[in-house]
Protein backbone atom coordinates (compact mmCIF):
# COMPACT_ATOMS: atom_id res chain seq x y z
CA UNK A 1 0.00 0.00 0.00
CA UNK A 2 1.28 3.83 -0.54
CA UNK A 3 1.70 5.39 2.57
CA UNK A 4 1.32 9.54 1.23
CA UNK A 5 0.72 11.19 4.50
CA UNK A 6 -2.56 12.52 3.74
CA UNK A 7 -4.46 11.06 1.10
CA UNK A 8 -4.21 7.59 -0.96
CA UNK A 9 -5.65 6.49 -4.63
CA UNK A 10 -8.15 3.76 -4.62
CA UNK A 11 -10.25 1.66 -7.43
CA UNK A 12 -13.20 0.63 -6.51
CA UNK A 13 -14.54 -2.64 -7.64
CA UNK A 14 -17.30 -4.65 -7.31
CA UNK A 15 -17.66 -8.43 -6.42
CA UNK A 16 -20.71 -10.48 -5.33
CA UNK A 17 -22.84 -7.36 -4.95
CA UNK A 18 -19.91 -6.44 -2.11
CA UNK A 19 -17.39 -3.35 -3.06
CA UNK A 20 -13.76 -3.52 -2.15
CA UNK A 21 -10.39 -1.90 -3.18
CA UNK A 22 -6.95 -1.67 -4.31
CA UNK A 23 -4.20 1.06 -3.96
CA UNK A 24 -3.77 2.30 -7.35
CA UNK A 25 -0.05 1.92 -7.02
CA UNK A 26 -0.63 -1.69 -7.57
CA UNK A 27 -2.36 -1.49 -10.73
CA UNK A 28 -0.94 -2.25 -13.86
CA UNK A 29 -4.10 -2.72 -16.14
CA UNK A 30 -7.45 -4.19 -16.82
CA UNK A 31 -8.26 -6.90 -18.96
CA UNK A 32 -12.07 -6.88 -19.83
CA UNK A 33 -13.53 -10.53 -21.03
CA UNK A 34 -15.70 -10.63 -24.00
CA UNK A 35 -19.61 -11.96 -23.75
CA UNK A 36 -18.47 -15.32 -25.53
CA UNK A 37 -16.11 -16.15 -22.43
CA UNK A 38 -17.98 -18.60 -20.22
CA UNK A 39 -14.78 -19.26 -17.67
CA UNK A 40 -12.44 -16.95 -16.43
CA UNK A 41 -9.20 -18.18 -17.49
CA UNK A 42 -6.15 -19.44 -15.30
CA UNK A 43 -4.18 -16.79 -17.27
CA UNK A 44 -3.79 -14.24 -19.78
CA UNK A 45 -1.29 -11.75 -21.90
CA UNK A 46 -0.94 -8.61 -20.87
CA UNK A 47 2.21 -6.80 -22.25
CA UNK A 48 3.37 -9.79 -23.92
CA UNK A 49 3.66 -11.90 -20.81
CA UNK A 50 1.42 -14.50 -19.23
CA UNK A 51 0.80 -13.49 -16.27
CA UNK A 52 -2.05 -16.14 -13.57
CA UNK A 53 -5.20 -15.24 -12.76
CA UNK A 54 -7.11 -15.33 -9.20
CA UNK A 55 -10.50 -15.72 -8.51
CA UNK A 56 -11.47 -12.86 -5.96
CA UNK A 57 -14.66 -15.03 -5.29
CA UNK A 58 -12.96 -17.91 -4.36
CA UNK A 59 -10.05 -16.51 -2.68
CA UNK A 60 -12.78 -14.60 -0.28
CA UNK A 61 -15.16 -17.95 -0.57
CA UNK A 62 -17.82 -16.03 -2.13
CA UNK A 63 -20.69 -18.37 -3.00
CA UNK A 64 -22.17 -18.42 -6.62
CA UNK A 65 -25.44 -18.49 -5.07
CA UNK A 66 -25.76 -15.97 -3.50
CA UNK A 67 -27.57 -14.65 -6.15
CA UNK A 68 -24.30 -13.71 -8.38
CA UNK A 69 -24.10 -16.80 -11.04
CA UNK A 70 -22.30 -15.22 -13.74
CA UNK A 71 -18.61 -15.22 -13.77
CA UNK A 72 -16.00 -12.22 -13.46
CA UNK A 73 -15.70 -10.19 -16.09
CA UNK A 74 -12.65 -7.91 -15.79
CA UNK A 75 -9.53 -8.75 -14.84
CA UNK A 76 -7.35 -6.22 -12.24
CA UNK A 77 -3.94 -6.86 -13.44
CA UNK A 78 -1.70 -6.31 -10.53
CA UNK A 79 2.12 -5.57 -9.82
CA UNK A 80 3.59 -8.24 -7.39
CA UNK A 81 6.62 -8.03 -5.43
CA UNK A 82 7.85 -11.09 -8.00
CA UNK A 83 5.69 -11.23 -11.03
CA UNK A 84 2.70 -9.35 -12.13
CA UNK A 85 -0.67 -11.45 -11.64
CA UNK A 86 -4.37 -10.95 -12.10
CA UNK A 87 -7.41 -10.87 -10.22
CA UNK A 88 -10.96 -11.45 -11.31
CA UNK A 89 -13.77 -9.34 -9.95
CA UNK A 90 -17.09 -8.01 -11.24
CA UNK A 91 -16.86 -4.77 -12.98
CA UNK A 92 -14.09 -2.32 -11.69
CA UNK A 93 -15.11 1.55 -11.17
CA UNK A 94 -14.01 4.52 -10.29
CA UNK A 95 -10.45 5.87 -9.08
CA UNK A 96 -10.60 7.70 -5.44
CA UNK A 97 -8.51 9.78 -4.18
CA UNK A 98 -9.38 9.94 -0.43
CA UNK A 99 -8.02 11.15 2.79
CA UNK A 100 -6.32 8.89 5.24
CA UNK A 101 -7.80 10.47 8.41
CA UNK A 102 -11.28 11.11 7.49
CA UNK A 103 -12.05 8.12 4.98
CA UNK A 104 -9.93 5.22 5.30
CA UNK A 105 -9.53 3.04 8.84
CA UNK A 106 -6.60 0.83 9.00
CA UNK A 107 -6.42 -2.53 10.03
CA UNK A 108 -3.90 -2.92 12.87
CA UNK A 109 -0.70 -4.99 12.26
CA UNK A 110 -0.20 -6.25 16.13
CA UNK A 111 -0.48 -10.01 16.56
CA UNK A 112 -1.76 -9.32 20.21
CA UNK A 113 -5.21 -8.51 18.35
CA UNK A 114 -5.22 -12.27 17.25
CA UNK A 115 -7.27 -11.94 14.32
CA UNK A 116 -6.15 -12.32 10.26
CA UNK A 117 -7.16 -10.14 8.20
CA UNK A 118 -6.58 -12.61 5.72
CA UNK A 119 -5.43 -9.71 3.25
CA UNK A 120 -7.49 -7.25 3.81
CA UNK A 121 -5.64 -3.94 4.57
CA UNK A 122 -8.60 -2.12 6.07
CA UNK A 123 -12.09 0.03 4.92
CA UNK A 124 -12.82 2.93 3.07
CA UNK A 125 -15.50 4.92 2.50
CA UNK A 126 -15.71 5.97 -1.68
CA UNK A 127 -18.54 7.79 -2.52
CA UNK A 128 -20.51 7.30 0.68
CA UNK A 129 -19.82 3.31 -0.11
CA UNK A 130 -18.22 1.31 2.72
CA UNK A 131 -15.23 -0.50 0.93
CA UNK A 132 -12.80 -3.26 2.08
CA UNK A 133 -9.26 -2.29 1.01
CA UNK A 134 -7.48 -5.70 0.14
CA UNK A 135 -4.09 -6.72 0.08
CA UNK A 136 -3.75 -8.49 -3.28
CA UNK A 137 -0.84 -10.78 -2.61
CA UNK A 138 -1.68 -11.42 0.71
CA UNK A 139 -4.83 -13.38 -0.16
CA UNK A 140 -2.86 -15.35 -2.87
CA UNK A 141 -0.32 -16.37 -1.16
CA UNK A 142 -1.62 -20.06 -0.58
CA UNK A 143 -2.94 -20.10 -3.90
CA UNK A 144 -0.16 -18.78 -6.48
CA UNK A 145 1.54 -22.51 -6.39
CA UNK A 146 -1.48 -23.88 -7.38
CA UNK A 147 -2.42 -21.84 -10.17
CA UNK A 148 0.99 -21.81 -11.48
CA UNK A 149 1.65 -25.27 -11.82
CA UNK A 150 -1.77 -25.88 -13.81
CA UNK A 151 -1.42 -25.53 -17.50
CA UNK A 152 -3.14 -23.00 -18.72
CA UNK A 153 -6.57 -22.68 -20.23
CA UNK A 154 -7.19 -21.12 -23.44
CA UNK A 155 -8.54 -17.46 -23.20
CA UNK A 156 -9.70 -16.77 -26.33
CA UNK A 157 -7.97 -14.03 -27.25
CA UNK A 158 -10.48 -12.68 -29.96
CA UNK A 159 -13.15 -12.30 -27.06
CA UNK A 160 -10.91 -9.73 -24.27
CA UNK A 161 -9.64 -6.76 -24.54
CA UNK A 162 -6.57 -5.40 -22.46
CA UNK A 163 -6.38 -2.01 -21.46
CA UNK A 164 -2.80 -0.52 -20.00
CA UNK A 165 -3.41 2.29 -16.94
Amino acid sequence: MSHVAHSMELIRFELGGRFFSIDTDLVLGLVTLGPHVLHVPDSVTFNNEEIPVFRLDRLLNIKDEEGYPFPPREILVLRGTKDSFGMAVDWVGEIYRVSTSRAVFRFPESTASRIDMFGIWGVAVLDGTVTLIIEPEALIVNERHRIETMPPTPTGDQAIRTHQL
